[in-house]
C-alpha cells in the first residue's frame, strides 16, 4: 500500500496514518514481544462515546434514510478485531430501515 486513492485531501492526517501503518512505517513500540502503536486520542472513541455516537459520527442522520445507495461508499470505521468490527456491523445494520432479504 502506497497510496490511497480514495480519501480525499481534507483528511490527509488520517490518510497518511493509514498508509503509514499500512506499510509499517507508523512509530510503533515493543511490549512484551508484541509490536504497538499510539493512535492519536482525536481519532478514538472517546471515554463517554459509545457504539452508536460512533456510527452517528461516521455516517451521519443518513444512517436512518432507507434509500441509502451508494453513500457508505466513502466512510470507515476501522478495528483491528474481528469480533469489534461484527459488533458494529451488527449495530450499523439495525439502524439501517428497508426490507430485509436472506438468501441462501
Amino acid at each position: 500500500l502506497s497510496k490511497n486513492m480514495r480519501l480525499n485531501e481534507d483528511s490527509r492526517r488520517l490518510n497518511d496514518l493509514i498508509l503509514q501503518v499500512g506499510n509499517g512505517s507508523f512509530p510503533s513500540k515493543m511490549i512484551n514481544d508484541e509490536e504497538y502503536i499510539q493512535i492519536p486520542d482525536d481519532l478514538l472513541l472517546a471515554p463517554d462515546q459509545n457504539i452508536d455516537d460512533l456510527i452517528l459520527n461516521v455516517y451521519g442522520q443518513q444512517i436512518y434514510d432507507p434509500i441509502i445507495g451508494e453513500r457508505f461508499h466513502d466512510s470507515i470505521i476501522l478495528t483491528p478485531r474481528n469480533r469489534d468490527a461484527q459488533m458494529i456491523n451488527n449495530a450499523i445494520t439495525e439502524k439501517i430501515q428497508g426490507l430485509e432479504f436472506l438468501s441462501y
